[in-house]
């Protein structure tokens, strides 16, 4: 879960500033348990935090990852932080997680908004504001692109459905 985002749970459930706090206080709450869920998660699913295995780099880019996926990512970046090029890092990431560091960057993404999608009454572009997409049409077609449905049609057909 991002650094920031304790400081803005806290702060909406103290001020309750506004009438839908209640469910951005959830939203905040189901980041913070789906993170938690993926520090423990078996190794083998190659999702989880510390993949055995992976190198340094894998597991300190996973972690980096985890903690700032609300915000703008690129490869550049992360190469740039960690003092790596892009080649060894998109080698290196893809043979320990099976997927390239943009996918699964968008993946965890869309993860925690169907989360959000089906126990919050947060707003779609809030949603994706708040999970570090760079505007609702990107968002848009990147959760269909990888759940099959638009953000608002998952919010009609699963709202209130548990895995």
């Amino acid at each position: 879960m991002p650094p920031g985002s304790f400081d803005s749970a806290r702060n909406e459930v103290e001020e309750q500033s506004h009438r839908t706090w209640s469910c951005c206080a959830r939203s905040y709450f189901l980041e913070l348990l789906f993170i938690l869920a993926r520090i423990y998660e078996a190794p083998e699913s190659k999702v989880c935090n510390n993949i055995d295995g992976s190198s340094a780099l894998v597991t300190n880019v996973l972690l980096y990852i985890s903690s700032n996926y609300d915000k703008r990512i690129t490869i550049s970046q992360i190469c740039s932080t960690f003092n790596t090029n892009k080649t060894t890092l998109q080698k290196q990431f893809k043979l320990a997680t099976g997927q390239s560091v943009i996918a699964y960057l968008a993946a965890l993404r869309v993860k925690l908004a169907t989360l959000m999608l089906k126990d919050t009454s947060i707003t779609i572009p809030h949603i994706a504001d708040r999970l570090g997409f760079s505007d609702s049409t990107h968002f848009n077609k990147t959760f269909q692109k990888l759940t099959g449905y638009s953000p608002g049609r998952y919010r009609s057909e699963f709202r209130g459905v548990k895995e």
